[in-house]
């Protein structure tokens, strides 16, 4: 009685053994199918990452371009070298994330590499029409005018120094502070100064808004030293 017990359950394991030796046969072809399926649309992305990256100077996404290539390739060699398919499958997913964040930062990128140079030309421009009414007001009274205009120039140039170190919201943020600087000058020299008091209070007014400038530096911004 015992043993014939012992040739049931022998029986049992034999079948579910079978039983679970079909379903990975059957499941097999299924999850290798979808592997490649993801490897190609991985290459699909990383051509549209390389389309994308090559419309943008940024250090950082050209980057996280070549983390992607690299591991798209090595996702490559396991699927058709070592046909190591769980290793492959882990790759293949990481891949498909540096994928998407190098789409999103070449996007981002060349977005702010745009308003970069668009700040930096509209800050050259008032810069000029703020020296052009320097240049004509023959007033001594001009001193904080004055100021303003010589740091929205250093301002202009540290941007633009950003802007070849392809640090665009740096040199964007640098620019804007230079825009506005020179737009205050502006302001000043379009109205006439009144007396000393007057003047000791414009040049105090200018005096604090260099220094609020300097506080708020744009983090990577060289402030260390005034160019005229």
């Amino acid at each position: 009685m015992k043993s014939g017990k012992l040739i049931i359950l022998a029986v049992l394991v034999a079948a579910a053994a079978l039983a679970t030796a079909a379903d990975v046969r059957a499941q097999g072809p299924q999850d290798h199918a979808r592997l490649l399926d993801e490897f190609a649309r991985n290459g699909e992305l990383l051509e549209r990452a390389k389309e994308l990256v090559g419309e943008t100077s940024s250090i950082k996404a050209r980057a996280s371009l070549a983390t992607a290539a690299k591991l798209h390739l090595e996702s490559s060699r396991m699927i058709f070298e070592t046909q190591n398919y769980s290793l492959a499958a882990g790759l293949v997913k990481r891949t498909r994330e540096v994928l998407l964040q190098t789409i999103s930062l070449a996007k981002r990128e060349a977005k702010l590499e745009e308003n970069a140079f668009k700040a930096i030309e509209r800050a050259t421009r008032t810069l000029e029409h703020a020296r052009q009414l320097l240049d004509e007001n023959s007033s001594t009274d001009m001193e904080p005018a004055r100021k303003l205009v010589h740091e929205a120039h250093a301002q202009l140039e540290r941007s633009r120094d950003n802007m070849n170190e392809h640090l665009y919201e740096v040199a964007f943020r640098l620019a804007v502070s230079s825009d506005q600087l020179s737009r205050r000058a502006i302001t000043l020299l379009k109205r006439e100064v009144g007396g000393p008091e007057e003047v000791e209070r414009e040049i105090e007014k200018t005096d604090r808004i260099l220094e609020r400038i300097q506080e708020s530096a744009p983090e990577g911004a060289d402030l260390t030293s005034w160019r005229y």
